[in-house]
């Protein structure tokens, strides 16, 4: 089994550092981490910004793929440059069975199957599902 970690809520928004903000920020769905199962998150690592979906019979290969993320490097508008962070796929929450919803909703946690988020995580860049 592995354990997921899930962007449940977008990235909050830096007035301060806007161009950075846009180019680096998480967004709902986006695949973050696979761990083994057993793994603890963090205190930050939990509602309402993050959800964990506990994967029984999935092997940790099998969903690390779906972490990928770009980077490219850009300059902001006072000429500092930083890495753009990208991430390639993203979990369509609404799409998901409504028990699960439920259970990420109450608890930020929940027990699926890999046939339940089968189609339901989109390529960013391509748009296609897996």
């Amino acid at each position: 089994m592995c354990r997921v970690l899930v962007r449940w809520q977008d990235k909050r928004r830096v007035l301060d550092n806007d161009d950075k903000w846009e180019s680096t920020r998480r967004r709902r769905g986006d695949i973050v981490s696979v761990f083994p199962d057993g793994h603890e998150w963090g205190t930050a690592e939990r509602l309402p910004d993050y959800v964990s979906l506990d994967m029984t019979g999935v092997p940790v290969s099998e969903m690390v793929p779906y972490t990928r993320h770009s980077e490219s490097q850009i300059v902001d508008r006072r000429g500092k440059p930083f890495l753009k962070h990208k991430r390639n796929f993203s979990l369509q929450f609404e799409e998901l069975p409504s028990a699960v919803l439920a259970g990420l909703n109450r608890d930020g946690k929940a027990d699926v199957s890999y046939a339940e988020i089968k189609g339901r995580i989109l390529n960013r860049e391509t748009g296609l599902r897996q």
